[in-house]
């Protein structure tokens, strides 16, 4: 996960989704409760089933799945119901700032940079 700069990795058992292992599940269900990360199978960690997409579900769906789940990941299964990806919040906030390239990247570094401090008008 560090040396590809991964957030979360699909477990997938016969060509069938089975699970999702994630950073958060390294922090909440291996570093919280003390376990050895090299003596702990990742079947007892990982979240199993994980709630998924289809790859024709817009957008929208990702985003309402993850800010009402809570979750920064979500599995992308084919028509087959084969995981073929793993869609991110940064992916989805990535794909919408490509609507708005030119009012994202033209911000000042500082969100305060732009406004003026005296009051304008009489």
């Amino acid at each position: 996960m560090i040396q590809n700069r991964m957030g979360a990795l699909l477990i997938v058992e016969d060509g069938k989704l089975y699970g999702m292992f994630s950073e958060r599940d390294v922090l909440t269900r291996v570093v919280a409760q003390g376990r050895v990360p090299s003596e702990t199978p990742i079947t007892d960690v990982m979240t199993p089933d994980p709630e998924c997409l289809s790859f024709d579900d817009e957008i929208v769906f990702a985003l309402n799945k993850m800010i009402v789940g809570g979750f920064r990941h979500i599995p992308i299964l084919d028509r087959n119901g084969t995981a073929i990806a793993v869609v991110s919040m940064r992916d989805v906030v990535a794909h919408i700032v490509s609507y708005y390239p030119d009012e994202v990247f033209n911000l000042p570094p500082d969100p305060a940079a732009g406004r003026t401090r005296q009051r304008e008008g009489a």
